[in-house]
């Protein structure tokens, strides 16, 4: 039955012919390549009324492999979180199903970094295949300790290329290095080895994550097909970007992937993308060493997660496209046990490792695991009300798409506008108290907290608790019944307009301060001034561009703001750090040549207009064109400066004096650049209208 199964869906699978990314193999070989492939299991081991199962997945490797021996079986990650199968003893009984269904190799996902470095290596040290993420590397040593691709020769003698990327999210003791770049310089290794490519990586196709399978195959020319994972998504005949065939499957082993690559005389003519469902695999045939180690392994894990180990009195929500946009009970129930074992002020965690949900009566063992989507250690930081803040703005940034950085909290409660850029977060109370930004707080997260969310280090580690399932257990146990509940911790509001005390409305900056503040482009020196006259300095001019460029969906955040080296006057950590690391590491702002980038100097008005002019033509902004003006001290308009001022004012965006003058060597003060900003932002608004 089951060959019958395979033969009439190789029948109706679509071919992509002639597909411009596909290259030719070296062999003579003629016939069909094939891959299986799965993403993103999340230890979803046994079959259920959605998910297949390994045993029936394992069965469907050997009957691929029996029809067709060139084929290869790959997992795009995230494996060993997610259920409890998985995660009830740290992924251990996990590898030994794995090992029994003939994977070739897996790329390590976001979620399986999450158990640690080490912990990692432990696992792939037990697995009897390769596990991959060659964008990963080590803080301490710089190398990558996950190899970056593996070479497997199939039976028909060809030799094909795995190279394994994955999303740069990181834990601690690791950093991501620049998913497309690592993967240009693996593939230039790689290529000449070998006869196809195939791309294994955990990207996804969601832009708000950052870099994505999609923009992989349009920036990387040499796979032959990309299988991913990462976003969840169910493609049903894959999608084709650049001439490149992306497959990914979806979740929890609801569908088998498999891919076919036609080749003739050692050239690939076409390729294939299509998914094996639970509703096709009904009556397939299990391996039967598979299900005898998942039967082993469920029966530990079900004896061990079976205690009872309290009760709620209300039913415990947080499911995926819940927790990652608002608060929920199950995240109140997670950052309250972190907070209260660690005695601190506030509990944060982002939405990533949260999850699941707990019908009301008692709680298992398992239920906890449910909810704790990936496990990590506990630690207890110091941290000011500014980081704080800062924290939560990089959190929300992504609302309302499903974000996994999403933050769930405790012991602070905070408002949020989605219409504004940077500083979203608004009315912070701690203990219900207004947060300081200047006051100390102790904040109980998971240790890979500032890694994963790309924020600065600036914190204080004071102690470590261990694994968040062990202190949520123990905070049920010492609560129980327990009943958590929604309670206004996190609001999205709009955030009242800024009223500033020197800013009144005959004032000529009046409109432009109003419109920047509200729209969150420019903030005041405190709460109630602005300080329209004070000098302009670069790192500020640097941070409102940056928002700027936020506004307009640029991401400003992971490997694009890595700190560029050989500059000695620049704290990277600080408040303007990632967009001044993202400008100069984009040609926006230059040094001085002397290894100084002089943020804290103040900036003139031909410096603005220069900084104008590579903003607009990196972010490819198209301004209103007319004739530049002409100004009495246009022969004090630096050379390198007088196009940029020419542009500008040609647009309109920037004027000179009453005089005549532009004063180029003059400092930029706030006002007037508030004044340029609203400019800028009405005509790329108005653009966007008209498109």
């Amino acid at each position: 039955m089951m060959k019958k199964t395979l033969v009439l869906i190789l029948t109706l699978a679509l071919l992509i012919p002639a597909l411009g990314g596909i290259t030719s193999a070296e062999s003579s070989y003629s016939g069909v390549v094939s891959i299986v492939h799965v993403n993103d299991v999340h230890g979803y081991v046994a079959e259920t009324d959605k998910a297949i199962g390994y045993a029936k997945i394992s069965g469907f490797v050997d009957e691929m492999k029996a029809n067709n021996p060139d084929t290869l079986v790959l997992d795009a990650g995230d494996v060993f979180t997610g259920n409890s199968y998985a995660t009830f003893d740290r992924g251990e009984s996990l590898t030994a199903v794995l090992n029994t269904i003939g994977f070739d190799a897996m790329t390590a996902g976001n979620s399986d970094f999450s158990l640690g470095l080490t912990r990692l290596l432990e696992l792939r040290a037990k697995l009897n295949y390769p596990m991959l993420a060659g964008n990963m590397v080590a803080t301490e040593t710089g190398k990558t300790p996950l190899d970056g691709y593996t070479i497997i020769t199939l039976d028909n003698g060809m030799d094909v290329g795995i190279i394994g990327i994955t999303t740069p999210m990181s834990t601690t003791g690791l950093s991501a290095t620049d998913p497309i770049k690592t993967a240009a310089e693996l593939m230039a290794k790689v290529k000449p080895q070998v006869d196809l490519v195939v791309g294994l990586v955990h990207l996804g196709d969601n832009p708000s994550a950052g870099v994505t399978s999609i923009d992989l195959a349009n920036e990387v020319k040499g796979f032959d097909v990309i299988i991913d994972g990462h976003s969840h998504t169910v493609l049903k005949e894959g999608t084709v970007a650049n001439g490149t065939l992306i497959a990914q499957t979806g979740e929890q082993g609801n569908n088998i992937g498999v891919v076919d690559l036609k080749l003739e005389a050692g050239k690939v003519t076409a390729a294939s993308a299509r998914l094996v469902t639970r509703a096709e695999m009904e009556n397939a045939k299990e391996n039967a060493e598979t299900a005898a180690v998942v039967k082993a392994l469920q029966e530990d894990c079900d004896k061990a997660m079976a205690e009872v180990v309290g009760y709620t009195e209300t039913y415990i929500l947080g499911t995926r496209e819940i927790v990652r946009t608002q608060e929920t009970n199950a995240g109140n129930l997670f950052t309250d046990a972190l907070r209260k074992r660690a005695n601190a002020d506030i509990g944060i965690v982002w939405a990533g490792p949260v999850g699941g949900e707990i019908e009301v009566g008692p709680i298992t063992r398992q239920d906890i695991l449910s909810i704790v989507r990936a496990d990590s250690n506990v630690i207890k930081v110091e941290m000011t009300g500014a980081d704080i803040i800062n924290a939560l703005n990089v959190m929300v940034k992504d609302y309302p798409s499903v974000s996994g950085s999403f933050p769930q909290v405790s012991g602070i409660s905070f408002k949020f506008d989605p219409e504004r850029v940077g500083d979203r977060v608004f009315d912070a109370a701690v203990q219900g108290e207004p947060l300081r930004l200047d006051q100390t707080y102790t904040v109980a997260t998971y240790e890979a907290f500032f890694d994963v969310l790309s924020l600065p280090k600036n914190a204080t580690k004071l102690e470590e608790y261990g694994y968040a399932t062990t202190i949520i257990e123990d905070y049920i146990k010492a609560n129980s019944p327990i009943s958590p509940q929604t309670e206004g911790r996190i609001v999205v509001a709009a955030k009242p307009p800024a009223s500033f005390s020197d800013v009144s409305d005959t004032s000529w900056f009046y409109e432009a301060v109003r419109y920047v503040a509200g729209k969150g482009l420019f903030v005041g020196t405190s709460d109630t001034t602005f300080e329209p006259e004070a000098p302009m300095t670069r790192a500020m001019f640097a941070t409102v561009l940056g928002r700027l460029a936020e506004s307009m969906g640029e991401k400003i955040d992971g490997v694009g703001t890595t700190p560029p080296s050989g500059y000695t006057d620049v704290d990277w950590s600080s408040w303007y750090g990632k967009y001044l690391a993202w400008e100069v590491n984009n040609g926006i702002v230059m040094g001085y040549g002397d290894g100084l980038l002089a943020p804290n100097d103040n900036m003139t008005r031909e410096q603005m207009a220069t900084l104008i002019q590579r903003f607009t033509d990196y972010m490819e902004v198209t301004l209103k064109t007319g004739s530049p003006k002409v100004f009495t001290d246009t022969n004090a308009i630096s050379g390198w400066a007088k196009n940029a001022v020419d542009m500008a004012s040609a647009a309109g965006i920037i004027n000179g004096y009453k005089d005549g003058s532009f004063g180029p060597a003059r400092n930029t003060t706030r006002a007037e650049a508030a004044t340029v900003l609203m400019g800028i932002h009405r005509q790329i608004t108005s653009a966007e209208a008209a498109e």
